[in-house]
C-alpha cells in the first residue's frame, strides 16, 4: 500500500527492510533528514537502506509531503478533513498518518491544519 503514495525513492530505500514487522514508524519531516523507528531503533533512511548516520539521509520538502497526503486521500483532501483536523489520517491497510503543522482556527473549532 506505500508504494500507492510514497515517491519511488522513498519506496525503494524501505524495501531494504529485512523484517516489515519490525518497522513501527516513518518519519517525514519538511527539510530534514528522513528517519524510521525498526525494532525499537530511531535510524536514518538512504537510498541503500538504513544508518545511524545523518550524513546523505533521504530529505522531503515540503510539496513532496503535500504529495504524498494528495495520494494517501485519494486525490481528495476535503474527502478527508475530519480525519485531518484530528491530527491524521488512515488509509488502507490500516496505515494511520500522523499530521503537524499550524492549525487554523474558526473560533474554537479546527478548520485545517
Amino acid at each position: 500500500m506505500l508504494h500507492n503514495i510514497l515517491p519511488t525513492q522513498i519506496a525503494d530505500a524501505l524495501q531494504q527492510i529485512g523484517n516489515v514487522d519490525k518497522l513501527y514508524e516513518v518519519r517525514l519531516r519538511a527539510d530534514l533528514p528522513m528517519m524510521v523507528c525498526y525494532n525499537g531503533k530511531f535510524l536514518y533512511v538512504h537510498k541503500d537502506g538504513f544508518s545511524r548516520v545523518v550524513e546523505n539521509a533521504i530529505c522531503v520538502n515540503a510539496k513532496t509531503i503535500e504529495e504524498i497526503l494528495f495520494r494517501a486521500a485519494e486525490q481528495s483532501l476535503y474527502a478527508v478533513t475530519k480525519q485531518i483536523n484530528h491530527g491524521y489520517l488512515t488509509i488502507k491497510g490500516g496505515i494511520r498518518i500522523g499530521i503537524a503543522g499550524e492549525v487554523v482556527y474558526d473560533k474554537e473549532e479546527i478548520r485545517a491544519v
